[in-house]
């Protein structure tokens, strides 16, 4: 077996190989690209406007200083957080909802400026709007083509971001290929090194001497084709190893990763971090930060008592009706699980000729006769959901989140699905990723629990205040909002 493998099947080597982007010169192009697609698309909404409104090109200075102005706001957050690089564009960091919210914040911010200088009377309405939507629309199309570039380059090996070494043994090495293919992700594996699997990184005779011998020449390498980065691929508890290969690759100017571990499959944020002055491996973060929480409670609290004041009437209205149609109450009061699993009261209008609550709650099914005739309709258009406003304005639920289910339901769910207790670890919604896709209703299978749960952790991973705005936009006109509803 020979201890150095320089060539990665499959994969170019050769630093002289065709470059579709060379690294060092992709991210300023990307900025560059960037501030030139904002100031054309300023000109050309500016100058087209006034053209077909009055007859002239207009001021055409003040189109291509407006432009400006946005785009040194637009690019200002992506050049402090460094997300002009290759790695960015591969991994797709800047996602259309967060371009959506840089882009509303660098053209407020420019009105902002407009306004402390007096001089946002001189832009007519017209050209205000049309630089809003055709702008966004072009830098995102613009990001779109870049991201799609680079990902076909890292395929086809013309794009490489970073020249890499990887050193661990045989078996390590050919999973991380296999696992990750780090030429998918702008990696170039220029060698690898390959340490038997007895090593133990003592400088002792015998195989210590072949270790030094073998990691010498490993050396020799990262300065000879100027490596960026030495990706350690071995087992953590070899820690003695790990240290003899980490000190012998610190003579080099190198960047020394220790390689993912099979934990990772399973917590896939996870990420070295510290407790004061303790270097830890977060494995599970909160979902949201204090400023998210703090954003999506705002939101929900303006909301709820918009909602509340506005539907007023209808609430009356639909509880006359609901007493009127059937003996009971007009509201339905059942103990739910919500944020942190913390028991609370979820109010709702009676739909039903019963108000089972506590260890047995069987669900609804379609034409099931508990249902009462107003109750099937209220269903039908989610119209029993409203009162829990009044949960979102007391703190229990938020507008949109995992929905609650029933005590009962949530205990025979946890046993079933490893990770449903998940879904609690935000508070729950009256809508949500779920239910918006057709996932409602009764959960009579495993599948469709898996289902259900899947988006609920989808939402709680990628969360943004764009997905909350989309997902009720979507429960209000989405057809699929409305299916499975008994």
């Amino acid at each position: 077996m020979s201890d150095i493998s320089q060539r990665v099947p499959g994969r170019i080597t050769n630093s002289s190989d065709l470059m579709l982007f060379h690294p060092y010169l992709f991210g300023p192009m990307a900025f560059a690209a960037d501030i030139g697609a904002i100031v054309a698309m300023s000109v050309l909404t500016g100058t087209g406007y006034h053209y077909a409104a009055y007859g002239d090109m207009g001021p055409l200075m003040l189109f291509l200083e407006a432009g400006l102005i946005v785009a040194l706001f637009f690019t200002l957050p992506f050049l402090f957080r460094e997300k002009y690089n290759l790695a960015s564009y591969i991994s797709n960091d800047a996602r259309i909802p967060s371009l959506f919210f840089i882009w509303n914040y660098a053209f407020f911010s420019m009105f902002a400026l407009g306004f402390l200088t007096k001089s946002t009377d001189i832009f007519s309405r017209g050209t205000v709007v049309l630089f809003y939507f055709a702008g966004f629309a072009a830098i995102a199309l613009l990001r779109a083509q870049l991201a799609r570039q680079v990902t076909l380059g890292c395929k086809t090996g013309r794009i490489a971001a970073r020249q890499v070494m990887l050193v661990g043994t045989e078996a390590k090495i050919k999973d991380f290929q296999t696992q990750f293919q780090p030429w998918n992700h702008g990696l170039r594996v220029n060698h690898s090194i390959i340490l038997d699997e007895h090593f133990d990184g003592s400088a002792q005779k015998g195989d210590g001497r072949k270790l030094e011998k073998i990691l010498d020449d490993a050396l020799s390498l990262t300065r000879q084709d100027r490596i960026d980065d030495v990706i350690l691929l071995l087992p953590w508890s070899r820690s003695s190893l790990i240290e003899h290969c980490v000190e012998q690759f610190a003579t080099s100017s190198v960047s020394i990763h220790l390689g993912p571990q099979a934990i990772f499959d399973r917590f896939i944020d996870a990420r070295l971090t510290k407790l004061g002055s303790i270097a830890t491996l977060n494995l599970i973060r909160p979902p949201l930060s204090k400023m998210e929480i703090a954003l999506k409670r705002a939101f929900d609290i303006l909301a709820s008592i918009a909602g509340l004041t506005l539907l007023s009437p209808f609430l009356l209205l639909f509880s006359i009706i609901t007493k009127l149609d059937s003996p009971g109450p007009a509201l339905f009061h059942q103990t739910r699980y919500g944020f942190n699993q913390e028991p609370f009261e979820i109010v709702k209008f009676r739909t039903m000729t019963v108000m089972e609550n506590g260890d047995d709650v069987k669900q609804v099914v379609a034409n099931d006769p508990r249902v009462t005739r107003f109750g099937r309709f209220m269903r039908k258009w989610n119209i029993d959901e409203l009162p829990q406003l009044w949960n979102v304005l007391k703190g229990d639920m938020s507008l949109v989140g995992p929905r609650p289910h029933a005590v009962a339901h949530d205990q025979e769910f946890t046993k079933k699905i490893a990770q449903y207790a998940r879904r609690m670890n935000v508070q729950p919604g009256i809508t949500g990723l779920a239910q918006v896709n057709g996932y409602r209703g009764p959960t009579d299978t495993d599948e469709k629990i898996r289902l259900r749960v899947e988006h609920d952790l989808h939402y709680i991973d990628n969360w943004s205040f764009v997905l909350d705005i989309k997902l009720i936009w979507m429960t209000l006109f989405s057809r699929k909002a409305y299916h499975n509803a008994h």
